[in-house]
């Protein structure tokens, strides 16, 4: 082989399948959170994204906003149900997993008492 052929010619690139992520990955329950929504060699702005949540009862999908090719953000309501909810953009097909869950106990802290001492006696 002509290696002057072999570095002029073009390099043939592998197909790269699409994906997303989702950022955070933990949501709080009963709360309205901003989700970032992230893709790979996706072309949101050419082909608007129709995006959908599932697996927990009370998820309330607000609005969405496109801001690039790889990137959107959504705001999410949780309800009072904890566990696994799947995101899923319906054009393409892709879907990514979250989080959601309690907040966890309130930690309040109680001074330790004060003790007074009466010195030399």
């Amino acid at each position: 082989m002509n290696p002057l052929i072999w570095i002029l010619e073009a390099p043939v690139d592998a197909p790269v399948a699409p994906s997303m992520s989702v950022q955070p990955p933990i949501l709080h329950r009963n709360r309205t959170e901003l989700v970032r929504i992230l893709g790979f060699a996706t072309d949101w702005l050419s082909t608007p994204p129709d995006f959908s949540v599932a697996g927990l009862d009370g998820l309330v999908l607000g609005s969405v906003t496109v801001l690039s090719d790889t990137e959107a953000v959504a705001y999410l309501t949780t309800g009072a149900d904890f566990g696994a909810i799947t995101w899923t953009e319906n054009n393409d097909g892709l879907d990514a997993e979250q989080e959601v869950r309690s907040q966890g106990p309130i930690v309040m802290l109680k001074p330790a008492p004060t003790r007074w001492y009466r010195r030399g006696g």
